[in-house]
């Protein structure tokens, strides 16, 4: 094996080991989530090798990077720089996700009043301004849905036009008096 092998070889050890640490570590700290970062086990590492490591790290399990005092400040500089950086790209394509769940919802929305004439409203993270991640689905109760409508090809319908998002439809007369009520002070007609 060459030198440049087996230096390789225990980069991807190293690697393979910082990661067991980190599933280990994930568990033990009580839903604090933190990614240790040891300089000691990747001593060739360059900057750009230990932003990929970062990068590949599932950004949902990552709160807090703490790391090792052998890294210097400019690779903690460059390490910050490539998280902000995944932050900022995250941050940009989930809230086009929510721009495209948003107008889903609305054509759903118009769909059902225009044939079935009832009332449409949005509720849950779409609704609220909250967190819209990449598992939110789009919810939506109706109010006055005429009992001769056929539920299932309704949905069916309001399904193709929000794809490729999950829908919750809910009949407000027929919901538990919670979620009736939840609706009710967090739904916004669409």
């Amino acid at each position: 094996m060459l030198d440049h092998d087996k230096s390789h070889h225990a980069h991807d050890k190293g690697y393979k080991q910082l990661l067991a640490n980190k599933k280990a570590l994930l568990k033990l700290s009580s839903g604090k989530r933190v990614l240790y970062i040891f300089k000691a086990e990747f001593p060739r590492a360059s900057h750009e090798e230990v932003v990929r490591m970062m990068e590949e790290a599932n950004p949902q399990e990552v709160e807090t990077v703490i790391f090792d005092p052998v890294f210097t400040g400019r690779d903690v500089a460059c390490v910050r720089a490539g998280l902000k950086k995944r932050r900022e790209q995250r941050e940009k394509e989930l809230a086009q996700r929510k721009e495209d769940a948003l107008a889903g919802a609305r054509r759903a929305a118009a769909m059902i009043r225009a044939e079935y004439g009832c009332r449409v409203l949005l509720f849950g993270s779409l609704a609220r301004g909250g967190r819209f991640n990449e598992h939110s689905d789009i919810d939506l109760a109706l109010e006055g849905l005429p009992v001769e409508a056929n539920f299932w090809r309704l949905y069916a319908g309001a399904l193709t036009l929000v794809e490729p998002f999950h829908l919750d439809l809910v009949l407000l007369e027929s919901a538990s008096p919670e979620l009736q009520g939840r609706i009710r002070q967090e739904g916004v007609e669409i």
